[in-house]
């Protein structure tokens, strides 16, 4: 009677775990579904594009030796902004708006002929995809980018002192009377920030602890007890005050 109870425990502890691991195997293997405009979802505001070779060559569009134009769909051909056009777009601008360090490889890949066409959010992106490549002797390929892809364009925040933070985005400027930086010697923050900054339906926040910090406007009124800012009143050890 004891083996037989043992066994039968035995038999379902195996069962419970096959169970488990059915479930986990089935998970894994479901796709996950992504919200548009969210991190891992379609964005809805812009489509790549990437010319045919014969095409760009065609035009009149700033080859990879040169500066991009901020806006390309001007010198795009007139089927091409005419399909812009009845989707509302609202420019394109090459994926990649310096001029190439080495124009022959990217010609070789197709970089310099790899644009981002850009539309109101809550485009069908999708659907213009399609259509682009419909217009199959002139585009090679269309596609949705995916948010935290490469195609988003770089965030530059509202600060006015922002052009100081060379750490954070470094275009060669001077500080403080002192030589030029280095461009793109930075953490690339504003193309950190397309991909994701920390707001939409799973927020990121960040805590920074420290000894002390001095109220900035971007933080909200942070004065007194009616304080609605985003500085937590704390301790400060270093001269025992609080806060």
């Amino acid at each position: 009677m004891a083996i037989s109870r043992i066994l039968s425990f035995h038999l379902r502890m195996f069962v419970m775990l096959a169970a488990t691991l059915a479930t986990a195997f089935s998970l894994a293997q479901t796709p996950q579904t992504h919200l548009p405009d969210t991190f891992g979802g379609i964005a809805t505001t812009r489509v790549v594009v990437r010319l045919r070779s014969d095409a760009f060559t065609r035009s009149t569009l700033r080859r990879a030796s040169a500066v991009a134009d901020d806006d390309a769909l001007p010198r795009a051909s007139g089927r091409l902004r005419a399909l812009a056009a009845s989707w509302r777009a609202t420019g394109m601008r090459r994926s990649y708006r310096a001029a190439f360090a080495n124009p022959a490889l990217a010609e070789k890949h197709g970089l310099d002929r790899t644009f981002v066409l850009e539309v109101p959010a809550g485009t069908d992106t999708e659907r213009l995809a399609n259509a682009l490549s419909a217009i199959s002797d002139e585009v090679e390929l269309a596609t949705p980018d995916v948010v935290g892809g490469v195609a988003g364009a770089p965030v530059i925040p509202e600060d006015p002192q922002f052009n100081v933070q060379w750490a954070m985005h470094n275009i060669g400027q001077p500080l403080q009377g002192g030589p030029a930086g280095t461009p793109d010697a930075d953490i690339d923050a504003p193309e950190a920030w397309a991909i994701h900054n920390g707001v939409g339906p799973q927020p990121v926040i960040v805590a920074v602890v420290d000894s002390g910090v001095s109220s900035h406007p971007e933080f909200g009124n942070n004065l007194g007890l009616a304080s609605t800012g985003r500085i937590v009143p704390g301790y400060n050890i270093v001269v025992a005050t609080n806060p």
